[in-house]
């Protein structure tokens, strides 16, 4: 199977975020209401709204976040910013990211840029560091806390 970049066709959502539909699977990668919509209802909205859930989670000194299935990263950069937030104690993010293909993964990052503008995107991704043997640590400090963002992926 072709798992490319051409292999794709970008789409534009309502909530200004972009997609991608997949040839292959004739699946776009977000729901058509958006993106960056989807992330936060679907994983974070449920924290907010579940008072233990919430009490959980902010109280945890580290966070663990496994990403079997990168694509775009909305979900990955999305958690980040979510433990970001003061209220939660949280030192140190660790996620641990895999995706079939590289070329999707680089993508996201020029993607992601205007939406996570407080997450230095920029200093995770060095693209002449990015990957080695298809796997990537990237270490942050960002607002005091620590970000750990392994990545594996499969496809050149």
């Amino acid at each position: 199977m072709n798992f490319s970049i051409k292999s794709r066709r970008k789409i534009l959502l309502p909530d200004g975020s972009i997609t991608y539909l997949s040839k292959i699977f004739n699946e776009n990668y977000h729901s058509t209401c958006g993106a960056m919509r989807e992330s936060y209802e679907k994983y974070f909205g449920v924290i907010e709204k579940n008072m233990f859930l919430l009490n959980y989670f902010s109280g945890l000194e580290a966070v663990n976040i496994l990403d079997p299935f990168y694509g775009l990263g909305y979900n990955t950069f999305q958690a980040i910013k979510y433990f970001l937030n003061p209220n939660f104690k949280c030192k140190n993010i660790n996620i641990f990211s895999l995706d079939i293909d590289k070329s999707i993964i680089l993508k996201s990052f020029k993607i992601l840029k205007k939406y996570f503008s407080e997450i230095n995107i920029m200093r995770l991704h060095d693209k002449s560091k990015l990957f080695f043997h298809n796997y990537c640590k990237k270490i942050s400090v960002i607002n005091g806390k620590t970000i750990c963002f392994y990545l594996f992926s499969g496809v050149n």
